[in-house]
């Protein structure tokens, strides 16, 4: 094959170079589009608002995949497969009379109620997930709450007292008995103001609950509410103050009472300390059937509160731990008896005061370590001749004092009971004061027994007493939730009502004169477009640059591909005519030699070839002869 002509391989590589020219203006141009598209997009995601109606195909996106779509999913997020959570839902509407709001169905109701039940989660990290408002899901979720609390004679269940042919080996030994209790203290996050009730012997924030279970692990009665402060026992005679009556196994952090069996003292008790030995004595082997029977109460927890901490309520017989200061010092009941005057307990209470105010000593619950070495340093600073010690002396009659105004202060606020603060002592009927002390040890001796502390000693002690406030079992907090929720629609009605009087004598003026206004303003409202946002304008100015640059480099692509065009045409134009050259010279009837030589100047000069193209068959063979003798041919042409 014949090399190209070099004219024609420079125009074939002046063509390659326009092409790849072109190529690279069109990839530059898409990088630069790609570049900008990629960095709006990180600069405006972050900024982004959803409107309603992508909230909404979101949310019900996540509900389907949270509680339709698979029980996996179901069971990770809400803790219950999805055949559960429907006969949940059923319940709560059928029974709770909770029913599907304008802008929220049941079932996201009460997966939001489940989801934070599950991982205790907070309103705003409830909120952020179900793409709610806080004030949204706070409402639906106490709505939700109390249907829940509607569901407690069903959810709890009715106890059964041990029968007689009871073969199970943990329960055959108590017979009559319906189920066993243990405390739970649960973490929670209270008031500044109330930290001090709440602060347990562990230092932590909790609230103490208490539980009862049957044997087959299954809640009979759960009372939460008390502060982490108050003792395991004092809960139980809140507990039994209500309609109770429950004969359970408790553990040894109760005492015995009537309905009650708790474990002797002193003897070995757990399971751990007995495991793998015989019991030695009668109260050691009622104590193992005792701690095997209670168990159920603590396994149930574990289960299912395995969030929470429990309470270990194993209660250790008491060990003086104090040295003796004094070798000849006796002790004993009335044996080392010291009589206080009514300065020295005046100063001495004086002196607690200052030490409660003072944050270098104050602690919630308490005072800190050493602050009775403090203290009698102040009373002795206040009366130079006290001759008392730290330990006995101050060390009980603060825990006299102590004991005495939780007495009178727990006493003073039931109904039946007052506190005359003129003669210093309590106003009720004897009758009431033997049946409460008959339940309260601590309240025994106070019948007309002057205590003139307990106004100065509610500084010091009142804040740190526990004092159940916020108790209530399933009726009280049924009750409760409903009076709010009418109390706030009563309040919301109330202020309407008043916002309508005060304005309607305004609002008909204005109607009359913004009535024409408000016409023209629901048509323009109507007809304008939404605003566009910032990311979708400079997405369409980034867009028309690309298209215009994409429109120019079009036009030189058309440019282009028609100069190769019109390069071709000539190409093949000019190959046809020396394809047909011969058979042109043939017909002029030229000698070979003559017919050899013209074929020759006429290939190697594409213009002369043109030009003999051009002219007709009548010049053809003359313009042959000049191209062949041009010398004699301008003579012949001169001459003539």
């Amino acid at each position: 094959m014949a090399r190209l002509p070099i004219t024609s391989r420079r125009r074939r590589q002046r063509q390659i170079n326009s092409i790849l020219c072109a190529m690279y203006m069109v990839l530059i141009t898409l990088f630069v589009y790609w570049q900008h598209v990629v960095m709006m997009y990180f600069k405006y995601r972050k900024h982004r608002i959803l409107s309603k109606e992508e909230k909404r195909v979101e949310r019900i996106q996540y509900l389907f995949r949270l509680v339709s779509e698979n029980d996996a999913a179901c069971i990770s997020q809400l803790r219950m497969d999805r055949r559960t959570l429907t006969i949940l839902c059923e319940m709560i509407r059928d029974i709770g009379g909770l029913r599907d709001t304008r802008n929220m169905t049941l079932e996201e109701i009460v997966a939001m109620f489940v989801y934070v039940l599950a991982h205790h989660k907070k309103n705003r990290t409830v909120a952020h997930k179900f793409l709610r408002s806080g004030e949204t899901v706070s409402r639906h979720f106490n709505q939700c709450l109390l249907a829940v609390l509607k569901l407690h004679h069903m959810l709890l269940k009715t106890p059964v007292p041990i029968s007689d042919d009871c073969t199970d080996d943990r329960w055959k030994y108590f017979k009559n008995c319906l189920g066993a209790l243990d405390g739970t203290l649960i973490s929670v996050t209270p008031p500044a103001e109330h930290k001090s009730r709440y602060r347990t012997r562990k230092s932590n924030l909790a609230t103490n609950v208490l539980g009862v279970c049957a044997p087959d692990m299954q809640f009979i009665y759960v009372l939460p509410g008390w502060e982490g402060s108050a003792h395991d026992g004092r809960v139980l005679r809140d507990a039994i103050s209500r309609p109770n009556g429950l004969k359970v196994p408790q553990d040894a952090g109760y005492c015995n009472s009537q309905g009650f069996l708790a474990p002797y003292r002193g003897q070995r008790y757990h399971l751990n300390q007995i495991q793998g030995r015989r019991p030695e004595s009668a109260e050691e082997y009622f104590n193992m059937k005792h701690a095997k029977a209670r168990n159920v109460i603590e396994r149930y927890v574990a289960s299912e509160l395995y969030k929470l901490e429990k309470l270990n309520f194993t209660f250790k017989r008491m060990e003086n731990i104090h040295e003796i200061s004094i070798a000849t010092q006796q002790r004993g009941r009335g044996k080392n008896k010291c009589f206080w005057a009514d300065n020295e307990v005046k100063a001495l209470i004086e002196a607690l005061q200052e030490m409660a105010c003072d944050p270098l000593w104050k602690a919630d619950g308490g005072f800190k370590n050493g602050y009775m070495v403090e203290l009698h340093k102040m009373v002795t600073h206040k009366i130079p001749d006290f001759t008392k010690q730290v330990d006995p002396h101050i060390d009980s009659k603060l825990k006299w004092l102590k004991s005495r105004y939780h007495a009178i202060s727990e006493m003073v606020k039931q109904s039946g009971c007052e506190w005359d603060n003129v003669e210093k002592i309590i106003k009720c009927e004897r009758q009431w004061y033997d049946s409460w002390a008959k339940r309260h040890k601590e309240a025994r001796g106070l019948w007309n027994m002057k205590f003139p502390y307990l106004d100065e000693l509610e500084l010091v002690y009142g804040k740190d007493r526990a004092n159940g406030e916020a108790v209530e079992d399933y009726e009280d907090a049924v009750n409760n939730l409903e009076a709010e929720e009418k109390s706030v629609e009563a309040a919301s009605y109330v202020n309407c009502e008043t916002d309508d009087e005060i304005s309607i004598s305004t609002s008909r003026i204005q109607k009359r004169q913004t009535a024409h206004l408000s016409k023209k303003s629901k048509k323009l409202k109507t007809s304008a477009a939404p605003a566009p946002s910032p990311m979708e304008a400079q997405f369409e100015m980034v867009t028309n640059k690309f298209i215009s640059s994409i429109d120019g480099i079009a036009t030189h692509f058309a440019s282009i591909a028609t100069a190769m065009t019109n390069e071709d045409k000539h190409e093949q134009l000019a190959s046809d005519r020396s394809n047909s050259l011969v058979a042109e010279l043939l017909k002029l009837e030229l000698c070979e030699g003559d017919t050899f030589r013209v074929a020759e100047i006429l290939v190697g000069a594409p213009a002369k070839l043109n030009v003999f193209s051009q002219l007709p068959i009548s010049m053809r063979r003359k313009y042959a002869f000049n191209l062949l003798y041009p010398s004699s041919s301008s003579n012949s042409g001169s001459s003539y």
